[in-house]
């Protein structure tokens, strides 16, 4: 969307990324300038991001997952 279009219907669009968890590419030209998403959203985002680029976290995961395939059940150190 360009970002005259965007200006002009602020308060539409955050309605919008607000009720339907929408993303809104803004662009100014032709690359995407911003996304419009909802605070909570980006919260998420940001945690998944996090989990992810913890290696020990998706090592574990990782782990975990083939011991739940194997019918076993893996606990991280620390938890019950």
């Amino acid at each position: 969307m360009p970002f005259s279009e965007a200006r002009a219907h602020l308060s539409g669009l955050v309605d919008r990324a607000g009720l339907l968890h929408d993303r809104i590419l803004v662009t100014r030209g032709h690359p995407t300038s911003l996304v419009l998403v909802v605070s909570d959203d980006l919260d998420s985002l940001e945690e998944s991001y996090d989990i992810l680029r913890d290696g020990e976290l998706m090592r574990w995961r990782r782990r975990s997952r083939l011991e739940t395939a194997a019918g076993r059940r893996l606990r991280l150190p620390g938890h019950l």
